[in-house]
């Protein structure tokens, strides 16, 4: 059987059922697990006869509420559960060349998440960078951005955590 495509994106099979589209005037939601689950990621309304490109990246602000540490088959990792919400999938904490040319030098001022109070659980490898970010955004109590990956359904972190979120970059933010 061939995997789902959502927005151009090969849905591993556990989370194909769990993915729900909607949309309101403004914009596109893609939710976990029902129509009050978790926002993963949203976009501006597109065009007619445009594409929703999505390859099942999530962007998170908020707060590292939790770390658990985990062994298995020998490997130890850490799920670092980040409370707050999704960014919309445009949103990037480092501003890029072309924002640069375009004399965009920072994050946008005004960058809030979506929702403030969910809870995405990334995975992290224990003796990693990301597991010392986190571990200090936890006990300091400063916000991160948190950007990750649904697993792929071959790793089988579906079996492990509920929303398995491959933790690509660990953003800590200052204390305002």
């Amino acid at each position: 059987m061939a995997p789902m495509v959502i927005f151009g994106w090969p849905v591993p099979q556990y989370a194909q059922p769990l993915l729900i589209v909607e949309s309101d005037v403004d914009f596109v939601y893609v939710r976990w697990c029902a129509h009050n689950g978790p926002v993963l990621t949203y976009q501006d309304q597109p065009g007619e006869n445009e594409a929703l490109p999505w390859n099942g990246q999530v962007i998170v602000g908020g707060f590292v509420e939790r770390l658990h540490a985990r062994r298995l088959a020998d490997v130890d990792f850490l799920i670092a559960e980040v409370v707050g919400g999704a960014f919309p999938q445009t949103y990037r904490n480092l501003p890029t060349l072309d924002d640069m040319k375009n004399g965009l030098y920072a994050r946008p001022a005004d960058a809030e998440p979506f929702e403030d109070n969910r809870a995405f659980p990334f995975i992290i490898e224990a003796d990693s960078h990301f597991a010392a970010i986190a571990q200090d955004a936890l006990v300091s109590g400063l916000a991160v951005d948190a950007v990750g990956r649904l697993a792929k359904q071959a790793d089988r972190w579906h079996e492990i955590c509920g929303l398995p979120l491959i933790l690509e970059s660990l953003t800590l933010l200052a204390a305002q």
